[in-house]
């Protein structure tokens, strides 16, 4: 059960009341500090966070100041606002006091669990793959090295462990640098002494000493697991003693490292004897609590955080001790683990609209003094609560009126207060405001006066009404001021016996003035013959100031007067209405017959146009009928190229959404300007976009103008990839954040699956113009499949075995298969098994060669055919083999030329049989022999045209990949090997120039050593069409998709717009895992300039779990030609046939190659449009002119001097982070301030250092 913590603001003292899941003030000590979730849980239309951890700040209120340390945060809680408002003028009320307010809290950090082993987290010496130590951190260091100012003398100190589970172990590390130290030198000792939890009294002590050379590790102390708590540590003075008095000079050096990383793999196996399902529990590398079940007889491998995983009953009686879960690994991948801390209201501060003795909420405040008595009406309506509402509980439930606490829950009806009374205040504003508290009583320290008090009894089960009349005759000042309050009472019986709340419905007050009238209230006047000889005054017009004056309406023939004078509910001339007596209203009948007024306000009149901000297809007087205006703009700090995502358009990022008046909000931050952004632009609508480049960016200027947007607040990622480069694709999907079941084969085949893999490189082999590797594979590791039945007695099925070498067998990469005991035939296989071969044949740059020397008669002569290379598949009845021995027809997936560069550019790839031709690169002997005539000048000039200098070029690779030819049958009785022959032609008279496996970047005075030579590489992978499923676990393996020959129900019916994923760990994995990244190469393309990508060019994380939604994307063959929408998922449970049925809106091409996908989705995001344009890349510049110096060395003849030269470099290649530029993004009709104004408004953007 979740616990929570809830803190109250008691306001009458100012004090922070706290309340916990268990009640008792220990477990509520315990709640508060516990860890708590990293995001906290909140209502975020009412709360909001002002500023996070890190701020040292005081941050001003209208009531004061409030002080944030650096380690606090400030949070508010105030009236609803949309989420993303953080502080504004938005109040909570308090229904009691009769005050708007809201409140400042002071979070503080309190006890947590860091993400660090230790604490204080150390300092990092070296990577963690250097010596196999994961998060190794320096706690302290003494000694006088010559480079770093350290001290000889002792230290000490504390430390702390955190994390026990990823077990820690101390390590130090003594180096002698300089000086004659005298060996064995003993640098210095440390004692460690643990001061709480387990190891609490142990001391343990560490050090290494030096010999006579230099310790090039650290010493581990692994016979000690450091568990959680405070350690104390102290070293020695650092032993600086050197020969014949000298001094020494080094350091010692100590820490902790962890044997675990964050993450590790772990292989769960319930034993086929059991009969019982395992449940394995564990947290995820997506940090998530996760678990799985296995049946008896599976295994499974999964990824977890290190010392997490947990099995149900591995020690009990209902799993056999045979179940286990063991570490399989570590340092796997993961989610960044995060500093977990709970946090704890430390101070509030209140603030309010208005103090006290200033609030007019509920009153009345005279402006100025009548002139005759006031006669006032209150009215109320109350009524007992009836239980309507389940979520209020509104009733005492079995307690009593002050002595149990409210709201106990709801019992049932009962007897509510029977006698209430409205009072009525007068005071003075704003120093003598009537304030009454929870009872009903004026507060003793406002000086007010209570005018008059009426009672009323109250109905039991039903509504009640009471109205009151009061004559104020007390006299009123400037500013006094009356309000209203109702109190109840229980009367003559006990307050215990209310069992009920009452409520009150309605209520108002009103008071008009006493008018001054004396007998009928008519004075006679009589101005007949007041002037003697005057015309009678009827016919006097110019002496009558009322003539042609309106007195009154006329009075309505039909329509009764209403009279509401007293009382809201009921007329006080009801009779008089339903009789037909009362006073007509002067309500003109006119208003119902006049054209003028009837026409706009209830008839209505019609005009009409084809769409809004247009006259196309009517108008009105030549305006649009409705003029549809855009109150904001956007400005887009960013405007880049989606690539590889979706191609051919621009992508604008919003920072900021501005309107006329200037006022700025962040899209990304809230749905409200998300809202904003959709409603400001249409997607297949138009935009004006307005661009800012910096110098030398001229391309940019042709986005100037009206673009169309194709996506509006909507980000487009990766939700599944193949693609690794513009015409590659990965045949593996590697995925994580699961656990990966191994297995979920049945045993009608054998499973001979395998994968070897590894370095082939020889000693004798560096440097030469002829190789022949034979067998060719790694003999250093290799992995068998997942066919192995674990069951009583630990048997193991037969499974294919890789001879690995020995003393007596120095055969290495012979494939035999043993005996299948599944085969239906003899000496035959129960699956199409396959054997692949990916093969990296180092080499120089292929250059061509001089074959003849220039002489005074004839000129020289270059050959661009500089070698070959062949591999084949041999097959033998035994372990050995002769150049006789039978070919196994072969099947090539691709041969590629991988370019690596001097200055660290990314590598290049080259399809090499599009740059040679299959007449030079291709099957020979009926499909029984690749070979690759190696041409210089072809593979040269294919490169140059990229726009690269070959020069640059440090090395290449061979990248070949081949295997068996699936209608091949490959035998239980045979041995398969693979052979590669290399062959350069020899150069004659002049320097080598083409050599593989080489150790420099060129063979004359101007080659360079290389730092890493390379080496060849092998891999043999064995799979089956049964086994090719799992030929890499935690992964989808190709082939991905395939068209389905039968319907949803299983009927036969064949469609090119649906598709089913035939990847098993797809299909299990749906739902549950994210794609880990694949590595991007980037290669040829003619939407680029110069004919290459980006060398930069990358995929976004995948951060959504694996699944298709309606409405996502499936693109093949990098080709926007070739996207499809998905209109209806089929998720593989909901199949037939287990497996993920897509249903797209149109026919797929029959031929596309279905291997090579992305799926893609638009997600919302209100920082993001995407425009229907091709972005403007610059155009391919021309080369550099760089003057390059060759050093001076010596040589046979002597001392070679410096020499120096200029050289035409290629230009740098694109790269996308450089390719970017701001702007600002116009609605197709903006409203006028933004359309006539524009200027102002971003001039004060930029004077408020929002944009540049």
């Amino acid at each position: 059960m979740a616990k929570s913590v809830k803190y109250k603001f008691r306001e009458t003292n100012q004090s922070v009341w706290i309340s916990g899941s268990g009640g008792t003030s220990a477990s509520i000590a315990t709640d508060v500090t516990a860890i708590k979730k990293p995001q906290a849980s909140y209502n975020a239309f009412t709360n909001a966070r002002i500023l996070g951890l890190g701020n040292d700040i005081s941050y001003a209120t209208q009531e004061g100041i409030i002080p944030v340390s650096s380690s606090e945060e400030l949070w508010v809680y105030r009236g609803y606002q949309p989420i993303g408002t953080v502080d504004a003028d938005a109040y909570k009320y308090n229904p009691y006091l009769h005050r708007p307010y809201k409140l400042y809290s002071v979070v503080a950090t309190q006890s947590g669990v860091p993400a660090s082993t230790l604490t204080p987290e150390g300092t990092p010496l070296f990577s963690e793959t250097q010596f196999g130590m994961y998060n190794a951190r320096a706690i302290a260091e003494v000694g006088n090295p010559t480079t770093q100012s350290y001290t000889t003398a002792a230290v000490s100190g504390s430390f702390e462990i955190n994390h026990q589970k990823r077990i820690p172990h101390l390590y130090v590390w003594t180096r002698y640098v300089g000086g004659n130290y005298n060996p064995p030198a003993f640098g210095s000792q440390i004692a460690i002494t643990g001061l709480t939890g387990d190891l609490s009294g142990s001391t343990f002590i560490i050090s290494q000493n030096q010999g006579g050379t230099l310790n090039t590790s650290p010493s581990k102390l692994l016979n000690v697991n450091l568990t959680n708590g405070r350690y104390h540590y102290s070293s020695s003075v650092f032993d600086d003693t050197g020969v014949d008095g000298g001094t020494a000079y080094g350091s010692t050096v100590f820490g902790v490292y962890d044997e675990l990383s964050h993450y590790s793999r772990y292989n769960a196996v319930n034993s086929g004897s059991s009969s019982t399902t395992m449940s394995v529990y564990y947290t995820s590398s997506l940090l998530t609590s996760s678990f799985f079940q296995i049946a008896p007889g599976r295994q499974v491998f999964f990824d977890a955080l290190s010392g997490t995983p947990s099995a149900s009953g591995d020690t009990a009686a209902l799993v056999p001790k045979d179940s286990f879960v063991v570490l399989d690994s570590t340092g796997v991948a993961g989610q960044t683990v995060p500093n977990y801390f709970a946090y704890k209201i430390d101070k509030v501060y209140g603030a309010y609209s208005s103090s006290l003795s200033q609030s007019i909420d509920g009153l009345y405040i005279f402006n100025q003094v009548p002139s005759t008595d006031i006669q006032i009406t209150s009215s109320i309506r109350v009524d007992a609560w009836t239980g309507s509402d389940p979520s209020s509980g509104a009733v005492y439930g079995s307690g009593s009126y002050g002595t149990s606490s409210y709201g106990a829950g709801e019992l049932g009806d009962g007897n509510t207060w029977p006698t209430a009374s409205i009072k009525i205040f007068k005071g003075n504003f704003p120093n003598f405001v009537p304030v009454v508290d929870v009872t009903g009583s004026l507060i003793s320290t406002v000086s007010a006066s209570l005018l008059t008090s009426s009672t009323f009894h109250v109905s039991q089960g039903s509504p009640t009404q009471h109205t009151m009349s009061y004559l104020m005759t007390e006299s009123i000042s400037y500013r006094d001021c009356l309000s209203m309050a109702i109190t109840v009472e229980s009367g003559s019986a006990a307050s215990s016996s209310v069992q009920n709340a009452l409520f009150v419905k309605d209520y108002y007050m009103e008071f008009v003035n006493k008018p001054i009238v004396t007998g009928e209230g008519l004075v006679p006047v009589n101005l007949e013959g007041a002037y003697s000889g005057a015309l009678p005054f009827e016919v006097a017009t110019d002496c009558q100031p009322l003539l042609n004056n309106i007195n009154s309406d006329r009075r309505n023939g039909f329509f009764f007067d209403v009279d509401y004078s007293f009382g809201i509910y009921n007329p006080i001339n009801f009779n008089q209405i339903i009789s037909r007596t009362a006073e007509y209203a002067a309500v003109q009948e006119s208003n119902y017959t006049t054209r003028a007024i009837i026409f706009p306000r209830y008839i209505g009149t019609r005009v009409s146009s084809n769409n809004y901000n247009t006259i196309e297809g009517g108008g009105s007087y030549g305006l649009p009928v409705i003029d549809y205006e855009r109150a904001f703009f956007g400005y887009a700090n960013e405007i880049t190229d989606p690539y590889p995502v979706i191609n051919a358009k621009t992508q604008v990022s919003l920072k900021y959404l501005v309107d006329e008046s200037g006022k700025v909000s962040q899209p990304n931050l809230s749905d409200w300007s998300t809202f904003d952004v959709e409603g400001t632009w249409d997607e297949e609508g138009l935009a004006t976009l307005s661009i800012n480049p910096q110098e030398q960016q001229t391309q940019y200027l042709s986005l100037n103008g009206l673009q169309q947007p194709v996506k509006v607040a909507k980000r487009v990622v990766p939700i599944l990839y193949s693609q690794t480069a513009s015409s590659g694709y990965a045949t593996a999907l590697p995925m994580g954040g699961f656990a990966g079941i191994v297995s979920n084969y049945t045993a009608d085949f054998t499973n001979y699956y395998l994968v070897a893999g590894g370095d082939y490189s020889q000693n004798n082999d560096k440097d030469d113009k002829q190789i022949n590797y034979f067998p060719l594979a790694a003999s250093q590791s290799y992995t068998t499949g997942s066919g192995q039945t674990i069951g009583s007695g630990g048997s193991v099925a037969d499974v294919g075995s890789l001879y690995t070498g020995s003393s007596t067998n120095p055969r290495s990469g012979v494939v035999k298969f043993d005996t299948d005991t599944y085969a239906t035939s003899t000496n035959f296989l129960s699956d199409n098994y396959t054997i692949r071969l990916e093969f990296e044949l180092p080499t120089t740059r292929p250059r061509k060669w001089r074959i003849r020397n220039a002489t005074v008669f004839r000129s020289e002569r270059w050959s661009g055919e500089v070698g070959d290379i062949t591999v084949q598949l041999l097959e033998s009845t035994s372990n050995t083999f002769t150049t006789s021995s039978p070919k196994v027809p072969l099947k090539l997936n691709s041969v590629n030329i991988i370019f690596y560069f001097q200055n660290g550019n990314s590598p290049r790839t080259f399809n090499l049989t599009s740059i040679l031709g299959a007449n030079k690169c291709g099957l020979r002997n009926n499909g029984k022999k690749l070979l690759i005539e190696v041409d210089g000048n072809q593979i040269t000039s294919a490169f140059e045209q990229t726009g690269q200098n070959y020069d640059d070029v440090a090395y290449s690779v061979f990248s070949i990949d081949l295997e068996s030819s699936p209608s091949f049958n490959l035998r239980s009785d045979r041995f398969y090997a693979f052979q590669a022959i290399g062959d350069y032609n020899n150069e004659g008279d002049q320097t080598d120039r083409n050599k593989f496996n080489p150790t420099k970047t060129q063979y004359d005075s101007s080659g360079v050593p290389l730092t890493n030579p390379p080496t060849s590489q092998a891999t043999i992978t064995i799979s089956g069409d049964k086994t090719g499923q799992n030929s890499q676990d935690n992964a989808l393996n190709a082939p991905f998709w395939y068209f389905p020959d039968t319907d949803e129900s299983g009927a036969a019916s064949s469609s090119f717009g649906v598709i089913q994923l035939s990847s098993s760990n797809g299909n299990t994995l749906y739902n549950s895992s994210i794609q880990k990244s694949l590595a991007y190469s980037a290669s040829a393309n003619t939407d680029f300039p110069g004919n290459f990508e980006p060398i930069d060019t990358s995929w976004p994380k995948i951060e959504d779990v694996w699944n298709v939604q309606q409405g996502d994307e499936i693109r093949f063959e990098n080709n926007e030609n070739e996207v499809y929408k998905i209109e209806k998922v089929i998720p593989p449970g909901d199949n037939y046939t287990f497996q993920l049925r897509l249903q797209v809106d149109r026919d797929i091409t029959p031929s596309v190659n279905k291997d090579f996908f992305l799926i893609r989705r638009y997600k919302r995001d209100g920082s993001v449009i995407i425009l229907n344009r091709e972005f403007p890349y610059p155009g391919t510049p021309g080369n550099r002119r760089e003057f390059i110096t060759n050093p001076g060395a010596y040589s046979g003849s002597g001392f070679q001097p410096a020499t120096g030269s200029y050289f035409q470099l290629p230009p740098e290649p694109l790269r996308k982070k450089q390719l970017t530029t701001s702007g600002i993004l116009f609605p197709e009709f903006p409203t006028y301030g933004i359309q006539n104004e524009p200027d102002l408004i971003i001039k004060q953007l930029r004077d408020n250092k929002l944009i540049d």
